[in-house]
């Protein structure tokens, strides 16, 4: 358990994208995004990256039928 925390960095007001390996960043910084609530408060990063889920596939071959068709199409079909 021990190990697993001394991986971990912890930085206050830094921006994710300037921060190597796993991090805990409180208040992080985004030049072009204001969060409201916790999204505002924290951010967990991870070396590896994002994991790609079954739900996050579904959800860009959604985006992908919308580009290809417009949105109107889209809701008059079947």
């Amino acid at each position: 358990m021990i190990r697993f925390i001394k991986r971990w960095h912890i930085y206050i007001g830094r921006d994710p994208d300037r921060v190597s390996g796993d991090a805990i960043i409180l208040f992080p910084l985004f030049s072009t995004v204001f969060f409201c609530g916790f999204a505002g408060l924290l951010n967990i990063r991870r070396k590896g990256g994002p994991e790609i889920t079954d739900l996050d596939r579904q959800l860009g071959g959604w985006f992908d039928k919308i580009r290809v068709k417009d949105m109107q199409a889209l809701l008059a079909g079947p």
